[in-house]
């Protein structure tokens, strides 16, 4: 299968889609949880509640995995692993930039202030150390 240059990954990853969220469980299974993203220059960026079980997850072992994919023709998709970091720093502006993708504007702006409302976010950052890409024709 044909992979994605890194113009063609960039822009792929420009796409608002769904990020299915990996992380380990005390117990050393799998977790996984649909949730939003952001990438930008070669970090991925997610938010969560301090206490979610992503978040606890992430703090017993940083290790996590990241699958964005298309679910209709032509199929394609980027898959992510590495070690994650927990960021208290710039979270509001990440939480509205990460909003706004996904809902436009304004719809963006009322569901991240709802989010920041209830405080405890935090930021999810991963720059991976293995990346593959495919583009399935």
């Amino acid at each position: 299968m044909p992979r994605m240059t890194n113009a063609e990954m960039v822009e792929f990853l420009q796409r608002p889609l769904i990020v299915s969220f990996t992380t380990i469980r005390p117990d050393g299974s799998p977790h996984t949880t649909p949730i939003w993203y952001e990438y930008h220059a070669g970090r991925f960026y997610c938010f969560a509640g301090l206490d979610s079980v992503k978040a606890r997850n992430v703090r017993h072992d940083p290790r996590i995995a990241l699958c964005i994919a298309t679910h209709d023709e032509p199929y394609q998709y980027v898959l992510a692993e590495g070690t994650c970091d927990l960021v208290s720093e710039g979270v509001a502006e990440r939480v509205y930039s990460i909003s706004t993708r996904y809902y436009g504007k304004e719809r963006g702006r009322e569901f991240a202030r709802g989010i920041l409302s209830e405080g405890k976010v935090m930021l999810f950052l991963l720059v991976p150390s293995k990346l593959r890409t495919e583009n399935v024709a």
